[in-house]
């Protein structure tokens, strides 16, 4: 093997020495000629077209080798990229039709203009079949492709792909609509909000807590009568709200199947194990067993990628964040079911590659608790670390999906707080104390979870009527892995007295939600849609 890596590296150099020396010759040759005065024409083309034949032989071999190096690397790049699991599924270059394969010297120009032929090929196929089958193929094809070359979707966009994916809409067939929703939230197309305006639902971190959230969505689902997946257009979440809009969101599970998967995964996943947790958090800084929480997330969400979850009719958009360590500065990452409009412009990175697990781990992969997680070379820990109150992504996203339409309802759901009563009036002889070294990493990890900042943003920005925050108060402290049936139960009866006490805002907030579009509004996108297709 070292042979060989040897005579290649060196069959290299000396390819390009030899080039040198060989031009060196050439205008040493011809300075000799004009220094001594050559006179003779016949002479002086007969060198000419030697060291023509020459260059030409030597620039020949060099396109060769360069040639057969730039295919080796077009396999390599070609074998990296996996294709998406699909019930039909085929390569591009399988096809009767294939693209020429790319040239020997290949440049960027050229490179978009295969890039651009496969996509005409592809959207030829879906305009001429009338076999359910190859449009079957041709739609598969077209999300792969999305997928695997991005810089395709600009060319798609610029082809008015979107028009004719709409025009497929009317075929009354599943498989054709599902795959059509799916290359449309790939091309970054937001369907009609489900209302007046946009509808945002914003899920805190909180672990086990996350079952105060549940009794508060119940309600809203009790007084609206509609299940969280048809009320709302956008659902963000990080942590434990990440795992619930996906449930809620992407998977339509009912609040109590949530709650019952919810008590069983944590009961399993917070045992407690002394020696083995300790051990755990000495060596690889998390106390649980890391192994077995991505076991119980991929049974749970199986291999589904973030993108094929789009496929499902009337689905809100849902988006989940997680914290980046280590970039030059601590930063959210976005993991979205769908894809921006091109050339929009997002504050966050993102992806919609992932698997819905592998998102779901990276956003609740709480520092202390479980491993962190890497995906294609970026670390993810706990998205609360960075903005554990995700209503701001909400909103931002919501603006660059829907950027002509307002927002009619965001509503904030915290996993429930804790304020100690503490008596600062009373006056005390015992002199005033600095504080420790552990309240002070204690509230400086409070600032960084901190849920109330943007709260109090959003309430001061977003028109009355518009935004609502509901977070319980709880009459106990709990950490994010309790498990005892008895706090677990106090949780549940501290959200219901909030429920009680904060009816009127609940019923404001579900007539925001209800609110109908005007026959105006209607009218107007009927028009739209039939400009559009």
């Amino acid at each position: 093997m070292n042979l060989i890596v040897n005579q290649l590296f060196f069959g290299e150099t000396f390819q390009v020495i030899g080039g040198s020396f060989l031009f060196l010759r050439m205008k040493l040759t011809l300075n000799n000629f004009f220094v001594n005065g050559l006179k003779d024409t016949t002479k002086y083309q007969t060198v000419l077209e030697t060291i023509k034949k020459t260059s030409s032989s030597y620039v020949n071999s060099l396109t060769n080798f360069t040639t057969d190096k730039g295919q080796k690397n077009d396999q390599k790049s070609d074998q990296s990229v996996a294709p998406l699991k699909a019930d039909i599924s085929a390569p591009l270059n399988s096809s009767k039709d294939q693209a020429p394969k790319k040239p020997s010297l290949i440049s960027k120009p050229i490179l978009r203009n295969s890039v651009e032929s496969n996509c005409k090929k592809i959207t030829d196929k879906i305009k001429t079949s009338n076999s359910l089958y190859v449009k079957h193929h041709a739609l598969q094809e077209m999300c792969n492709y999305m997928l695997s070359h991005p810089q395709s979707i600009s060319i798609f966009n610029k082809e008015s792909t979107i028009k004719l994916l709409l025009n497929q809409r009317g075929v009354k067939d599943e498989t054709t609509e599902n795959l059509t929703r799916q290359a449309l939230a790939t091309l970054g197309y937001a369907p009609p909000t489900k209302g007046p305006g946009v509808r945002l639902l914003s899920i805190d971190g909180g672990g086990t807590k996350g079952l105060v959230i549940l009794e508060v969505l119940r309600h809203i689902e009790k007084i609206t009568g509609k299940p969280i997946y048809e009320s709302f257009d956008l659902i963000s979440g990080v942590s434990t709200g990440a795992i619930l809009a996906t449930l809620l969101g992407i998977f339509r599970l009912s609040i109590d199947e949530c709650a019952k998967i919810y008590k069983e995964t944590s009961t399993i996943m917070f045992k407690s194990d002394l020696f083995g947790g300790t051990s755990r958090l000495f060596f690889k800084h998390a106390y649980y067993d890391t192994a077995k929480w991505e076991s119980i997330l991929q049974n749970m969400f199986t291999d589904r990628t973030l993108i094929e979850t789009a496929q499902t009719k009337h689905g809100p958009r849902v988006v989940m964040i997680s914290a980046l360590i280590n970039t030059p500065s601590l930063q959210p990452f976005a993991f979205r079911n769908y894809n921006l409009p091109d050339k929009s412009i997002s504050y966050y990175e993102s992806s919609y590659k992932y698997k819905v697990w592998e998102a779901v781990r990276a956003s609740a992969a709480a520092p202390g608790y479980f491993e962190e997680f890497i995906l294609d070379g970026l670390i993810h820990q706990d998205g609360g670390i960075v903005l554990n109150n995700p209503a701001s992504v909400a909103i931002h996203e919501a603006n660059i999906l829907w950027p002509n339409e307002s927002i009619q309802t965001c509503i904030s759901i915290g996993s429930g707080r804790y304020t100690p009563n503490v008596m600062r009036d009373q006056p005390s002889d015992k002199p005033i104390q600095t504080s420790s070294l552990v309240t002070k990493l204690t509230r400086l990890i409070d600032s960084a979870t901190d849920v109330e900042g943007v709260h109090r943003l959003l309430q001061d920005l977003l028109p009355p009527g518009t935004y609502y925050r509901l977070n319980p108060t709880l009459t106990e402290y709990n950490t994010i892995d309790e498990t005892r049936p008895e706090r677990l139960e106090q949780m549940k009866i501290d959200a219901l007295m909030y429920i009680r006490k904060n009816e009127f805002k609940f019923e404001s907030a579900a007539r925001s939600l209800l609110q109908e579009k005007s026959y105006l509004k209607k009218s107007k996108e009927w028009i739209q849609r039939q400009i559009t297709v």
